[in-house]
């Protein structure tokens, strides 16, 4: 018994110290789905930097309808100069294709854009939540 909580304990700080830092936007605007107008979104995304390699997965995706984002991987690059690249596995409802974000990250925040979000190139800054 007491080996198994020794065991449990260690595989605990594990995981506590692995986690990843969330980042979230403030609103962004692209156009809907629905003709002519642009609409509010909002990201929330879980990211570990270990090495030049992002893991993680998108937590929340306001404002979207139909693709749901939560849970959904993200893999990515961050090299000395702290250009950032993710792109997440594709999304599992049919249509919903992939997110990609190019940016650059300075302390806790991260600027940049989604190449194509809704079919536009959309500006997003990200930023340590608290």
């Amino acid at each position: 018994m007491k080996k198994l909580l020794t065991i449990l304990a260690t595989l605990s700080t594990c995981f506590t110290l692995n986690a990843g830092q969330i980042f979230t936007s403030g609103d962004f605007y692209a156009p809907c789905n629905i003709g002519g107008r642009d609409c509010r979104y909002g990201i929330e995304i879980e990211m570990d930097f270990d090495g030049g390699v992002i893991n993680g997965k998108l937590i929340t995706m306001l404002g979207v309808k139909a693709c749901r984002w939560e849970d959904v991987p993200v893999k990515g690059t961050i090299n000395p100069d702290n250009e950032v690249i993710w792109r997440s596995e594709v999304n599992p409802v049919k249509g919903c294709g992939r997110l990609t974000f190019n940016g650059k990250k300075d302390g806790d925040k991260i600027s940049g854009t989604f190449p194509s979000f809704q079919g536009k190139q959309v500006e997003i800054n990200l930023k340590l939540k608290n």
